[in-house]
């Protein structure tokens, strides 16, 4: 995969993504660390989760078993809200 540009950690991130985007609900973290555990070490699983919690692709919800991720399914709200401060703050 790296030959194309895609690297191992990559390929997991998205596999991680659409776990979660397809689940019926919120996904708690030791349920998503189980399943990506064979595809990346603990430091990428949480530097994953970290950058796709800031990216705005995943959304982090207190849940009665702990922390769970859901999938942010209206992105384009959260960039156009960001430009709206972006434009509010240059003003």
């Amino acid at each position: 995969l790296g030959e194309y540009g895609l690297s191992p950690i990559a390929v997991a991130r998205q596999k991680m993504i659409e776990f979660i985007q397809h689940a019926n609900g919120p996904v708690n973290s030791d349920i998503l660390w189980a399943m990506m555990r064979r595809d990346m070490r603990l430091i990428d699983f949480k530097n994953a989760v970290a950058d796709l919690v800031n990216g705005h692709k995943l959304i982090k919800v207190d849940s009665d078993d702990g922390i769970a991720f859901v999938y942010n399914e209206d992105l384009s709200k959260v960039f156009d809200d960001l430009v709206e401060d972006r434009e509010e703050t240059h003003a």
